[in-house]
């Protein structure tokens, strides 16, 4: 069986959202576990210890809550009680202690696609909600070439607070 070469990268770099699409952190205090499974199709639940209940709603998501009658404390959101340094320099991102900005992100992208031609294409697969590229490499030893032989797929993050795989991705495509 022929080992695949075929590796696709998707990076987004959902950045901290705009001011209309404010998150809410917040708890409340349920009498019953039964009264999650309503209201998890309203809100996002976090974390749930004994009867005390975290969660995040975008701003419709709270309004709706709040009409609920179910007293909540918003909270510090969680992102906003570390200082996160970000970089401007795709090589600064490589050091390990930085975000690249959106910039930085493109600028990384477009890079490794030019420097390895042909080991490496450059997608654009769509735009987020904030009209922002969606990038996607394709890495093969063929990068032109639809081979038929096994290929998989790299996603980073699924939400726009969990920058974790963005990162790990950008330094897996710089690895390779």
């Amino acid at each position: 069986m022929r080992t695949s070469r075929y590796i696709a990268l998707f990076l987004i770099l959902a950045g901290r959202a705009a001011a209309e699409d404010t998150e809410h952190y917040f708890r409340f205090t349920i009498g019953q576990k039964s009264e999650l499974d309503r209201l998890t199709r309203i809100i996002s639940i976090d974390n749930v210890v004994h009867d005390t209940v975290y969660a995040y709603a975008n701003q419709t998501q709270w309004e709706t809550f709040q009409t609920l009658g179910i007293p909540g404390t918003e909270l510090p959101h969680p992102s906003s009680l570390y200082e996160h340094k970000m970089s401007d320099s795709p090589l600064g991102v490589l050091d390990w202690d930085s975000y690249p900005t959106y910039q930085a992100y493109l600028a990384m992208m477009r890079q490794y696609a030019s420097t390895y031609p042909n080991i490496c294409r450059l997608d654009t697969v769509g735009f987020s909600i904030q009209n922002r590229l969606i990038l996607a490499l394709k890495i093969s030893d063929n990068v032109n070439v639809r081979e038929d032989e096994p290929q998989f797929l790299y996603t980073s993050s699924m939400h726009g607070d969990e920058l974790v795989g963005y990162i790990l991705l950008l330094r897996l495509a710089n690895h390779l």
